[in-house]
């Protein structure tokens, strides 16, 4: 089942350390940044994608979140691409198609409950 993770990016004087994602080939699920809630970065990790090493300024507070009801909707309306899925399954915005790569991650955020 996919996961969402929560992290806080951390700025220092010379960069901004946010979370390294895993090496993907073409077509295959990879994560998704959804949204920042009050300083807090989620993203959809798929069934099967490994992350990797990560900085320590981002393991520290790399954590699996708990999806309560609450956050879900918090998620889901503050999510960009959430909102832009959801237009599109409705008809209010010009339909697309989508990339197998693109299903994939629909079918992650479905399975999770975000759509």
């Amino acid at each position: 089942m996919p996961k969402i993770y929560s992290y806080k990016k951390v700025t220092d004087l010379f960069t901004t350390h946010a979370l390294l994602e895993p090496e993907i080939a073409d077509n295959a699920a990879k994560v998704m940044e959804l949204c920042t809630i009050d300083g807090i970065t989620y993203i959809l990790v798929p069934d099967g994608v490994v992350l990797p090493v990560q900085s320590d300024q981002v393991q520290a507070s790399l954590r699996q979140a708990i999806l309560t009801p609450e956050l879900i909707e918090q998620i889901k309306a503050t999510s960009p691409y959430i909102k832009l899925i959801t237009k599109r399954k409705l008809g209010e915005a010009t339909p697309v198609k989508y990339s197998e790569q693109d299903e994939n991650q629909i079918a992650s955020l479905v399975e999770i409950g975000l759509l």
